[in-house]
């Protein structure tokens, strides 16, 4: 194990970081895919009152300086987040951050995690999101209809 790693691409490096930041806080689009999976979605920017970006589907943001590690793109951008980071609120659980709707497109059940891709509102594309299974969750089927929560903090903002 090591406290720093280069993460390379055609013998150039990307970027060197702690496993923490590179996971959390990528540089770049291809970090973020190669170090796991990334929910990257299109995001316009507004830099007036602060940064804030709005994501079709899932709504306004406001971001802060340490979750733009790369900077603020200047020719497009995307915002990651990890599944993980996203969660499906079952009946009397508390959603931590905002939350939106959203249809159940497909599972896949591992015993100890279910992997759900939904789909929000406005969106074309689906999302992972990763749900541990606790006793007395249930196992959604595609077509149910939910609420999922996610925490903007846990964003990334990325160049396109």
């Amino acid at each position: 194990m090591s406290d720093k790693l280069a993460v390379m691409f055609e013998g150039q490096i990307a970027q060197i970081a702690d496993p923490q930041t590179l996971y959390r806080r990528p540089l770049s689009r291809e970090v973020a895919e190669f170090i796991g999976t990334m929910n990257l979605l299109p995001a316009d920017l507004q830099i007036n009152d602060g940064l804030k970006a709005k994501i079709p589907g899932l709504g306004r943001v406001t971001l802060s300086e340490n979750q733009c590690p790369a900077g603020i793109p200047r020719n497009g951008a995307l915002l990651g987040i990890r599944p993980e980071m996203m969660a499906i609120v079952f009946p009397g659980e508390t959603p931590k951050g905002a939350t939106r709707e959203a249809r159940v497109e497909s599972r896949d059940y591992y015993g100890d995690m279910t992997y759900y891709r939904v789909k929000f509102p406005e969106m074309t594309q689906y999302l992972p999101v990763s749900m541990k299974n606790l006793e007395g969750r249930p196992i959604l089927d595609p077509g149910a209809d939910v609420t999922v929560s996610f925490d903007p903090a846990a964003m990334v903002l990325l160049p396109k």
